[in-house]
């Protein structure tokens, strides 16, 4: 999940798994922190009840090989139980478990230091910096391993975004840093849904377009109403003699791309309505 695209996907988790851990035992968080100016990151453990159980310093500069250290340190370090569950923010650390393809630095923790009886290991992937005690108090032991003061509060264009690494992460990183308007909302039916997409690309029937596209049907670009060009916006918007819709008081382009911009459900159905309704009034729609 992005952290700046679901951001409330990512909260409801942080939610859901604070008041599952609440009172669960036998659970530990880990996070990694860097030192600034030397090629080494601090990790440490934290337990259930909120008490450092093991720290160390990592010699690499690489968030993942850290974040696996860190889970491998709390393998290692807990006594002997049945079942321990091991919350990270870091989903590249659980993929790097699950698959078997652990760092140096995790794999020599686990290999000289081996647990007295192995638990069963659950892992579990937190979003990071979303609230989760566990996750922030790990995350602030970590910092002050290297010297550097908790933030009170922390910056969100300081969390730092995850590089993607399966092709799903790719895909979404790149559609989702590549959108600037709004996606329709899930409550929209599927007509409407297209009509407000079509509404973002210009292409809802509108005269100037038809104009464009079959000329011998459509002789004219001009608005049936008045002189202007019947633009999409024109039709939609800006002119003052259709009947179909409400005025807009002063409209200018700038309230325009606001609109299209709107990710309230009820702005995205009024304009597609309004946008019917002058396509209809115009001859662009029967």
């Amino acid at each position: 999940m992005h952290p700046e695209f679901h951001q409330g996907r990512r909260q409801a988790r942080a939610r859901t798994l604070q008041k599952k851990l609440q009172y669960a035992r036998h659970v530990r968080y880990t996070d990694a922190a860097s030192y600034p100016g030397r090629l080494a990151m601090a990790v440490s453990v934290i337990d259930e009840d909120m008490r450092e159980v093991t720290t160390a310093t990592v010699p690499t500069s690489l968030p993942l090989e850290a974040e696996e250290a860190a889970i491998a340190l709390a393998i290692t370090s807990t006594p002997a139980i049945t079942s321990l569950s091991i919350i990270t923010d870091s989903q590249a650390a659980c993929r790097s478990f699950v698959n078997g393809r652990l760092s140096r630095f995790a794999h020599r923790i686990l290999t000289n230091h081996p647990p007295e009886e192995l638990p069963t290991v659950s892992l579990i992937w937190t979003p990071g910096h979303n609230s989760l005690s566990g996750n922030e108090r790990a995350h602030a032991s970590a910092r002050a391993l290297t010297l550097r003061a908790p933030p009170l509060q922390e910056d969100p264009s300081l969390v730092p975004i995850p590089i993607p690494l399966t092709y799903r992460d790719i895909l979404q990183h790149l559609r989702l840093s590549r959108r600037t308007l709004p996606p329709p909302h899930k409550s929209l039916t599927r007509e409407d849904a297209v009509g407000w997409r079509m509404l973002q690309t210009n292409t809802f029937p509108h005269l100037s377009l038809l104009h464009a596209m079959y000329p011998t049907v459509y002789p004219t670009n001009k608005c049936p109403l008045c002189t202007e060009k019947a633009s999409l916006y024109h039709i939609t918007w800006a002119c003052p003699k259709i009947q179909a819709a409400p005025p807009v008081p002063n409209p200018n382009a700038e309230q325009w791309e606001a609109a299209l911009s709107s990710w309230d459900p009820d702005d995205q159905r009024n304009l597609v309505s309004r946008a019917r309704a002058a396509a209809t009034a115009t001859g662009a729609l029967e």
